[in-house]
């Protein structure tokens, strides 16, 4: 089993500024994330307020086979955040298409690059089996500290709703231990779409989303949480930290209710995603 590197840069002494407060770190499964969204004048300034606000966002369920829609995301990035600060400036990370099908997603990460200080992204592999509809995407971060950077691992998942339980199982079992070897860290935060709850997790299964809370861990959206935007109410997006740097820094999280902060109605809320954002803040050391 072994990591597949997608795109590596070079490391750098540190951040390009240092960080001040908290750094922002989210993921959002923009559903059927593609041109017609962006096309959509409304939804997409919607899309570029809301990932405007991280740090570092994770974003899932990309069909746009050519890639414009992420482009123009982008573009409508950079001009919205250096309208308020000339120095600030958004980069990507962008997964292969990924399935067993015809239907394929991609990842992405976008950051702030006048933030955060990334040092690789990979693409997890299976050497064994075919357990991922949607193999893992990873970035590594570098994260200042009063005794010198520490790395942070951020390892993405959205799983296949039918396939969660095994999925999560595998994603803790064997990818955890993969990412630590090959980046040299102890501190992860598993973020994403795991579908970990109600039909696709049912209680019967609790005791797969109970790793979340094992010794060492640190579950930052809780079962009680509803990611969702219509009338379910499900905690199907999570984050979950591990090693003692990341959980010590953790701040803050909580599920992002755009529709109330934006003062968005339900129909225009769903015309953006049936998922809510998940976020977490990491003090400045």
């Amino acid at each position: 089993m072994g990591l597949l590197v997608v795109s590596l840069l070079a490391l750098g002494v540190g951040l390009v500024t240092p960080w001040v407060g908290t750094i922002r770190i989210g993921a959002f499964n923009i559903k059927s994330f593609g041109r017609r969204k962006m096309g959509d004048p409304i939804v997409a300034q919607i899309i570029t307020q809301i990932v405007s606000r991280y740090d570092v966002i994770l974003i899932q369920e990309i069909r746009d086979i050519t890639n414009t829609a992420v482009s123009e995301l982008h573009s409508n990035l950079s001009a919205h955040v250096t309208a308020a600060n000339s120095s600030a400036c958004f980069s990507f990370k962008i997964s292969p298409r990924l399935g067993r099908t015809r239907y394929k997603e991609q990842y992405a990460f976008f950051y702030r690059s006048d933030r955060v200080d990334v040092v690789a992204s990979h693409l997890f592999t299976e050497s064994r089996g075919d357990v991922f509809e949607r193999e893992p995407f990873c970035l590594l971060l570098n994260i200042p500290g009063q005794a010198g950077p520490w790395r942070l691992a951020l390892v993405g998942l959205h799983t296949k709703p039918t396939q969660a339980v095994a999925e999560i199982q595998y994603l803790f079992d064997q990818v955890e231990a993969e990412v630590k070897v090959t980046w040299n860290t102890q501190n992860l935060l598993y973020l994403g779409d795991l579908n970990a709850d109600c039909r696709y997790v049912p209680v019967s299964h609790q005791l797969v989303t109970g790793v979340f809370h094992q010794p060492g861990y640190r579950s930052l959206i809780g079962s009680d949480a509803d990611t969702t935007t219509g009338r379910s109410h499900c905690s199907y997006d999570r984050i979950v930290a591990t090693g003692n740097d990341v959980i010590s820094a953790v701040q803050s999280s909580r599920v992002y209710l755009y529709d109330l902060d934006l003062g968005l109605d339900s129909t225009l809320t769903n015309r953006v995603s049936d998922h809510y954002p998940v976020e977490v803040e990491l003090r400045a050391p």
